[in-house]
């Protein structure tokens, strides 16, 4: 009875820690609060022209054309991708505020959030097209098309 015991004590142990094990690694992205980053646009611009920037990194354009935000690969525990604001035709959004972060589920999809103007997630998901993110929200642009003022590149 106490070698039965042993045993279903150890096969219980091996379980939880497989389970530990196998969600540890998964990929699903975490809400993070509404903050600012740092981004030298200069840098970004030169990385996205001379670099070797993931398909879907880049400059996009809501398609409202009210905000730009630029996609930048930044690996962490909670998240793959961040989407941060470039430019905004409001007072909600400061350069530098987070509206996106993803992870990349696999080849084709990313899930993660979406902030508004207060800093509540939304669960988001997209396809990955080609050489941008398949969506009819968000537009891919060409840095020359984005005007000088909100987005001053090379």
């Amino acid at each position: 009875m106490r070698k039965l015991k042993l045993i279903a004590l150890l096969l219980g142990a091996v379980i939880l820690n497989s389970a530990f094990v196998s969600a540890k690694g998964s990929k699903n992205a975490i809400p993070l609060k509404k903050n600012e980053i740092e981004l030298d646009y200069n840098q970004f611009g030169k990385y996205l022209h001379d670099g070797n920037p993931d398909s879907i990194e880049g400059v996009y354009r809501s398609a409202d054309k009210r905000y730009v935000i630029a996609i930048i690969k930044n690996e962490t525990s909670s998240h793959d991708f961040i989407g941060v604001v470039v430019s905004a035709d409001n007072p909600y959004w400061n350069e530098g505020e987070v509206k996106f972060n993803f992870k990349r589920k696999d080849a084709q999809l990313l899930e993660g959030y979406y902030y508004d103007s207060k800093g509540v997630a939304y669960p988001i998901t997209f396809k990955i097209g080609k050489s941008t993110i398949d969506t009819d929200l968000l537009e891919k642009v060409d840095l020359v098309e984005i005007e000088a003022g909100a987005f001053a590149l090379l």
